[in-house]
């Protein structure tokens, strides 16, 4: 069983209107939240992590069966096929670091991430604030031999290929930051 699955933490630069945007994009989306979010099923977040932090929770223990995860900033043209084994990007700008903006993670996988984050949530997140940082940071040791998406779609960076308009053969386009799909029209 896979569950297509985003996060949306109230109060930051996204909204219920995000999450239709990328359900109209992915099947069967499923999101984290602290807001209801009318037409989509919505799981409560458990805890008020800060930030990219409530992505986390994507490991809880109560989602069973492989995820696969969205930023709601994703342009997804052509949804993920045929993927089994944990799969992560490759951070745009340091190949020897993961982005966690589209990830494939299997149970096992998110089972070791959620049990050595609620070990201690606050230490964990007191320790990533270096690069890498964040979400990223802690994930990485779990997936640093995970398949790449660069490596098996065409996956694209808005800032970094997308400069002269979006390649005719792009499977997912990830925003990560400013601009934001719906600032260029999309």
């Amino acid at each position: 069983m896979i569950t297509n699955i985003c996060v949306l933490r109230s109060g930051g630069d996204f909204n219920p209107d995000h999450v239709h945007r990328l359900s109209s994009q992915v099947k069967n989306l499923v999101c984290l939240s602290d807001v209801k979010i009318e037409g989509i099923k919505t799981l409560s977040l458990w805890y008020d992590w800060a930030k990219w932090w409530a992505k986390i929770e994507i490991c809880r223990p109560d989602i069973h069966g492989d995820v696969m995860f969205y930023d709601l900033d994703t342009l997804v043209i052509n949804e993920p096929e045929n993927v089994n084994v944990d799969t992560v990007l490759t951070d745009f700008g340091d190949d020897n670091v993961i982005g966690s903006g589209l990830m494939y993670l299997t149970q096992e996988t998110r089972a070791k991430i959620w049990d050595a984050f609620i070990k201690d949530p606050q230490g964990n997140m007191a320790k990533h604030v270096k690069w890498p940082s964040g979400d990223q940071g802690f994930i990485l040791p779990f997936v640093k031999d995970a398949q790449r998406w660069q490596d098996i779609m065409n996956v694209y960076s808005w800032k970094y290929h997308c400069k002269k308009g979006i390649p005719d053969d792009a499977d997912i386009v990830c925003f990560h930051g400013k601009p934001r799909p719906w600032d260029v029209g999309l």
